[in-house]
């Protein structure tokens, strides 16, 4: 952390109108935020003092960047983006955790790091706050896999487009955006700066009209089938910003409605229809026997986890399900339509249901009200459930519940929210000490709610520095601290020494804190009466206070839900290895005199290439050159390995059998720019679900030219096509058609001889033709697999298509007519498209069409 303290008081006389830093201020401002959340470091001081400038800007400084982060996180969930600013690497990498979180929660936080002068990137200067390389990448590098997109802003001439592009990327993806500004620009004028920023432009996003119908038609015809079914709303709800269609359709279709326990807060539980959360064995009582007797359930936007799986042991049958993610619908072991978005598809589907309350009507029947607490002695304890039903009392249209990771998650579940009342907590990411941060920026927020607030002793000790920002700012929020003397959690899913932590004075050390600045009440309380009379003070005399209550309770007063659950998921993780587990981790390479072909062996792969690609595995380091096999075979592993991924740990590796991939022609137009891309896109994601597993070499071995063919092709599992010439000027895809021909029927009979079950993935020009000559020779040869697939537009003449649904503004938005494209405009690029690829080869002047933007 760099120098945690207040924001910079500004700085009287700059003139700040027109400078990057008054830019990154305005635009901020122009999505919604008004407060930012910051830790000064000597690295982003400069865009601090334009940050301050700005009036409807205010700066909050935080005690710590984690917490600054988590306050992001809690801001953008109230108003819907946020953001904060940190320095470069020591700042960067504190936040970094906080900014995952953000990302697995589809909230979209701009995180802006102060980064080096512009004139020290390219040099071999060695700086502070780095690890001590002259190479400024390894704070951006950890941000390529928590972010949706990345700039790095050292020079003024192309910042404005960079700034402009990574905010709304981050509001479109709904993702964290990270920006690094170079220290030296942010009080540098531009042209680009001068003007009134111009407003963002985001393409609305429009069904596909005919796979909405589909999938409306299909779904209602399997619902009006049922007898009994369910809705469950899950936490995409929030990202597809689907909740009023959610309830059109809830309304329409008389079904009774449960949330996932991520989902709660983002359907009203006033409603008629709302049965409570079903989360498998730990449901809310008579929920789970209502949705697991159903005959059909949809699921609309939700996210299966081990957490809101209970150990994956949730009782659902797919055949029986509906699952509407944000962009596309399932339907049970049919098809999966894709480009259909939720609230379209909801909307569309009420108005298609037959009305059918059997399931509400059963639950009904069998709803019995939860029994009060057991009667308490004087002077008896404080139980927890008797906590959480005072805490039930305060709720109201004007309240907000924030629920850290433990017992919390529990207890806060079986909380009944009044209408209006907020509920948050973070279920996919689950990281301790999350709510502080996050209930100081909620708040900040959402000035007309009052946020009440449920931690565990254990997390709170992680990130407690910010009630002092809390108290700094004003704001009211009720603090219950539940005090048992460790992580509860963690108690129940596998105990141990390590669980128990030191004990604070809790209210001791806010009202140090304190330190009688702003208005702070702090209250101990062991029994019953001591917390009525702590929660009378909080909502009376103290309601304009931030009101710290520490709870006294028994390490083992946990939640019966805690306790099935935590056995459950200590179940999934102590799963045993599988006994054919392979355990890789030696590295060879073996020299052959290599003509044509060579095979790269890793466990559960084998890559073919041309020798042309043989460059790329002398030239990069072994964590490139993992990189590299997986963006080559990116299109072609996924489908193959997807099911062996499943559960995969980072030690070990499920069995299965090698997988081979044979890549033809690698030597030509497409096959070398596609190589040398490996370099620059490391596809994070694959590599964290398969380095440790399938990413070390074993060995190479070479084949010579077609003689050999067969011998290369034999058993592979994939084979990537990108043999045959390209066009040139003045051919037509007649004349490449009788050469490419030729080259793909030989390879398609070979395929069939000695690979009859791969999967064929043809690049080869004219694909419109060469397709249909690969399956015709597949059917021939008796290894064809037909499948029905969607697809949308081709690769000659007519079929090639641009997508003007997606052009800004959308023809069907209220913008200027001179600012939409007219028909003999959409005419005009039509043709363009489908004549580009003759366009495009004349242009390279004989050079043929093989580009590096096909690869």
């Amino acid at each position: 952390m760099a120098h945690p303290g207040s924001a910079p008081a500004p700085v009287p006389g700059h003139a700040r109108s027109g400078t990057l830093g008054h830019h990154l201020a305005r635009r901020l401002v122009e999505i919604g935020v008004r407060d930012v959340f910051s830790v000064p470091g000597d690295f982003n001081l400069t865009l601090l003092d334009h940050l301050v400038d700005e009036p409807e800007l205010n700066l909050i400084g935080c005690c710590n960047e984690l917490n600054a982060g988590y306050a992001a996180d809690g801001y953008t969930r109230a108003k819907g983006v946020g953001a904060c600013v940190v320095t470069f690497t020591v700042g960067g990498l504190s936040v970094l955790n906080a900014i995952a979180g953000a990302y697995s929660e589809n909230l979209p936080v701009i995180c802006i790091v102060g980064g080096p002068n512009s004139n020290d990137y390219g040099t071999s200067r060695i700086l502070h706050h780095t690890i001590g390389l002259p190479d400024f990448t390894q704070e951006l590098s950890c941000f390529q896999t928590v972010t949706c997109v990345q700039v790095v802003v050292n020079n003024l001439g192309d910042a404005h487009e960079q700034i402009d592009t990574a905010i709304s990327t981050a509001l479109k993806e709904s993702k964290p955006a990270y920006i690094s500004i170079s220290c030296n620009l942010s009080g540098i004028p531009h042209p680009t700066f001068s003007r009134e920023p111009v407003p963002f432009l985001l393409a609305p996003k429009v069904s596909n009209y005919l796979g909405l119908e589909a999938a409306v038609e299909a779904t209602a015809e399997f619902l009006n089938k049922a007898v009994k079914p369910v809705i469950i709303g899950g936490p995409k709800l929030r990202v597809a910003k689907a909740q009023k269609a959610f309830m059109e359709f809830a309304d329409a279709s008389g079904y009774p409605v449960a949330v996932m326990p991520s989902g709660k807060g983002l359907v009203p539980e006033h409603h008629p229809h709302f049965i409570g959360t079903y989360w498998g064995a730990v449901s809310t009582s008579f929920c789970s026997e209502i949705v697991e007797s159903a005959d059909a359930y949809v699921f609309v936007g939700p996210i299966f986890n081990d957490y809101s799986s209970v150990g994956y042991s949730l009782l659902i049958k797919k055949e029986k399900s509906i699952m509407v993610d944000p962009n596309r619908v399932t339907i049970g072991n049919g098809p999966s339509l894709g480009w259909v978005f939720m609230a379209d598809f909801l909307s569309a589907l009420a108005k298609k249901l037959k009305k059918n309350s059997t399931a509400l009507d059963n639950y009904r029947r069998i709803f019995v009200p939860s029994g009060m607490p057991l009667k308490r002695e004087k002077d008896e304890s404080l139980r927890v459930n008797v906590l959480f039903k005072h805490i039930q009392n305060m709720l109201g249209g004007d309240t907000t519940v924030i629920a850290e990771t433990g017992d919390s998650w529990f207890n806060c579940q079986k909380l009944r929210l009044p209408e209006n009342c907020g509920y948050e907590f973070q279920m996919q990411y689950g990281s301790i000490g999350w709510s502080v941060g996050a209930t100081l920026g909620y708040a900040q927020a959402a000035r007309d709610k009052r946020v009440i607030a449920c931690i565990g002793d254990g997390s709170f000790q992680v990130t407690a520095q910010d009630i002092s920002t809390m108290i700094r700012c004003g704001q009211r929020t009720i603090i219950f601290l539940i005090n048992n003397g460790g992580y509860t959690i963690e108690v129940e899913i596998h105990d141990g020494p390590y669980n128990v932590i030191k004990n604070w004075d809790y209210t001791g050390l806010v009202d140090a804190i304190h330190n009688g600045e702003g208005k702070c009440w702090t209250a101990k309380v062991r029994t019953e009466d001591e917390l009525t009379a702590a929660t009378a003070a909080a909502t009376g005399e103290q309601k304009d206070s931030l009101c710290f209550i520490e709870i006294s309770s028994h390490k083992d007063d946990t939640s019966k839900e805690l306790l099935e659950w935590g056995s459950r998921v200590s179940a999934a993780n102590s799963r045993p290895p599988n006994p054919h587990i392979q355990s890789s981790c030696d590295l060879s390479i073996q020299n052959h005199k290599f003509k044509n072909f060579f095979l790269l062996k890793i466990p559960h792969c084998e890559l073919v290439f041309s020798s042309a690609t043989l460059f790329l595995f002398h030239s990069f380091s072994f964590y490139k050159m993992k990189a590299a096999v997986l963006r080559f075979s990116r299109a072609a592993l996924r489908p193959c390995t997807s099911r062996h991924l499943v559960g995969r740990s980072y030690t070990s590796t499920e069995s299965s059998p090698e997988r081979r991939v044979a890549i033809r022609g690698a030597a030509g137009g497409i096959g070398q720019p596609l190589a040398l891309l490996m370099k620059l896109n490391p596809l994070q994601e694959l590599l964290l679900m398969l380095a440790t597993s399938i990413l070390v070499l074993r060995s190479v071995a070479g084949y010579a030219g077609e003689e050999q063919l067969g011998e290369a092709l034999d058993g592979s599992d994939i084979v990537i096509i990108p043999a045959g010439v390209p066009r040139k000027p003045g051919m037509t895809r007649d004349d490449i058609f009788k050469i490419n021909a030729g080259i793909v029927k030989s390879l398609s009979t070979a395929i069939a001889k000695y690979c009859p079950d791969a999967l064929v993935n043809m690049i080869s020009t004219p694909v419109n033709s060469t397709v249909p000559i690969a399956a015709e020779v597949l059917k021939k040869a008796g290894t064809f697999d037909e499948v029905n697939v969607p697809v949308a537009g081709g690769c000659a003449g007519i079929t090639i298509l641009p997508i003007f649904s997606q052009s800004i503004p959308h023809p069907s938005s209220a913008a200027p007519k001179s600012n939409i494209l007219s028909d003999e405009d959409m005419k005009a690029i039509t043709k363009r498209a489908q004549d580009g690829g003759t366009e495009a080869g004349e242009a390279k002047a004989g050079k043929g069409l093989a580009t590096l933007s096909m690869a």
